[in-house]
């Protein structure tokens, strides 16, 4: 019998085709004006031949390696602070029940709420009193007030979706807590840690706020780079912007693609 697409297939499928494209037709904007040269991008050309003296430039002229190294240092340390925080409290949340723990959990997100500019100024003291001004762990830490708080809920998620007999078996083998935690639980959850720190990488990697406040200089980041840019060369070079853009979000899409991190994320929110 050959299928027959009703209407309402039709449209779904249509409207979700152009969403697609929506959102698809900045990132090729922007990867195809960083292969253009200044004369294609100027006179608007769709066709043109493509170059790599956009990356070439930002590389020879501003050193821009340095500010992508920057962005790693500073994203993995962020994400290793903060899965040695967040296990511990998203495995508390989710194990043991004391009064506020649910309301505890929903508080966490609220902090998520304010601004990041607000707590800058406090920061800005702070780490000029103990001298971690423009350091990698000073940018790390501001990172940990926004993505602490979200990878201790996301966890507490993934850890109610264990079940909990299995911990309860390694009690009667005489395991303690710790230990049920790190020989059950862990392993179980490492799917839901993976995602965890995938996503925490990303929000840290794409922070603009606490990187341009506290890392002035020496410890910028590429996102502070790409803003940066136009005061540095004192002109609009379109191309060479582009191509720091494209070098910011390359890395983020790779890891979402390889490790299909929708679908881990998708999967946790939807445990009940």
């Amino acid at each position: 019998m050959k299928y027959k697409p009703s209407l309402k297939n039709i449209l779904l499928h249509g409207a979700s085709l152009v969403l697609i494209l929506i959102i698809l037709f900045p990132i090729y904007l922007v990867f195809s004006m960083s292969l253009k040269s200044p004369s294609s991008i100027i006179n608007q050309e769709w066709i043109f031949t493509p170059t790599l003296m956009n990356y070439q430039a930002i590389f020879a002229a501003i050193n821009a390696q340095r500010y992508f190294f920057n962005s790693l240092i500073i994203s993995v340390t962020t994400m290793i602070i903060a899965l040695a925080l967040a296990i511990l409290a998203g495995y508390s949340l989710a194990r043991f029940k004391f009064k506020g723990s649910e309301n505890l959990s929903s508080w966490m997100l609220t902090l998520l709420i304010f601004p990041p500019i607000v707590p800058c100024i406090a920061f800005w003291v702070l780490f000029k009193n103990v001298g971690l001004i423009d350091t990698h762990i000073g940018v790390a830490l501001t990172h940990l007030t926004f993505i602490l708080p979200f990878s201790i809920w996301l966890l507490r998620i993934f850890f109610m979706a264990i079940p909990q007999e299995y911990e309860e078996s390694a009690r009667i083998d005489g395991c303690s807590d710790l230990e049920v935690l790190r020989r059950v639980t862990l392993p179980l959850a490492i799917p839901g840690i993976i995602s965890t720190f995938l996503l925490g990488f990303l929000f840290s990697w794409s922070d603009l706020t606490f990187a341009l406040v506290v890392a002035p200089h020496y410890a910028q980041t590429l996102p502070v780079l790409s803003i940066t840019y136009l005061g540095i060369r004192g002109a609009l070079y379109w191309g060479n912007i582009a191509a720091l853009t494209a070098i910011s979000f390359v890395p983020l899409m790779i890891l979402s693609l390889v490790f299909k991190l929708d679908e881990r994320i998708a999967k946790g929110f939807l445990v009940k």
